[in-house]
């Protein structure tokens, strides 16, 4: 490669990694968001869109959206507009009304129909799940998390919501999800690094089996096209939703986590 090759193959790499188009759907819950809104606040290489539920408006803070110089969408065209367009969708502010209207596909408002058609068009969605998850130090402080049965329904509508592809992680997760994102939102198949090994049976056959190495945020849908590979490399960095922690269990998959 000569010289105005690299610099060209260099360009293009450096300009994927700016301006990349993000919605962002926002309700109107309130636990972490402060900091989930200063690490937003950070990637200033990202141009986001922000969706707002009715009472979001009223409790998130107006600086909070502020700070992200954001483009507020009220416009049902805008917003399908939008979606098509965006390179992913973070939604770091979700109330256990919406998880549960999500995971039943209920569109009766503005943002519900928008994170329905999200869905329903495969966009990459990471979702933080501070505000209602029952697991979570602060709801189990203020009292939420004491009906075992009503934990379960909420774990039920995120794994629902999981296996439509959706990420669901926590808010100290989220600049590392985002990092991720913006390196591999276009080359989800290069996440996946296959390479041969030669394996020695018992019985002195030599076979040839593909090991795979995943990077990145890790889904179950990632997994489903691996079939019947039982020997998996992780990455260090990497994120495994819950739903493919089961997956793995289920398909008694051998995990090497890598240094």
């Amino acid at each position: 490669m000569d010289i105005e090759e690299l610099i060209k193959a260099i360009t293009i790499q450096v300009l994927g990694l700016v301006n990349k188009k993000v919605l962002i759907f926002i309700s109107g819950g309130v636990v972490n968001i402060e900091e989930e809104f200063d690490v937003l606040k950070g990637f200033n290489n990202l141009k986001y869109s922000v969706i707002l539920s009715d009472t979001a408006k009223e409790v998130i803070p107006k600086q909070f959206i502020e700070g992200l110089n954001a483009m507020l969408i009220e416009d049902k065209k805008l917003m399908a507009k939008i979606i098509n367009e965006s390179d992913f969708i973070l939604i770091p502010v979700m109330t256990r009304n919406i998880l549960a209207k999500t995971a039943l596909g209920i569109r009766d408002t503005f943002i519900t129909t928008g994170i329905s058609d999200s869905i329903m068009k495969s966009k990459k969605i990471i979702v933080v799940k501070d505000s209602f998850d029952p697991d979570n130090p602060v709801n189990i402080s203020l009292g939420y998390s004491q009906n075992v049965s009503y934990n379960e329904m909420i774990k039920n509508h995120i794994k629902t919501i999981e296996s439509f592809g959706v990420t669901f992680i926590n808010s100290n997760e989220l600049k590392k999800a985002i990092d991720e994102l913006i390196r591999i939102e276009d080359k989800v198949p290069a996440q996946i690094i296959t390479h041969k090994k030669v394996i020695n049976k018992e019985e002195h056959i030599i076979k040839e089996m593909d090991e795979i190495t995943l990077e990145g945020i890790i889904t179950k849908t990632d997994l489903l096209p691996l079939g019947g590979c039982r020997n998996i490399k992780i990455a260090k960095k990497a994120v495994i939703t819950p739903l493919a922690k089961d997956y793995i269990d289920s398909e008694n998959i051998e995990i090497v986590y890598l240094d």
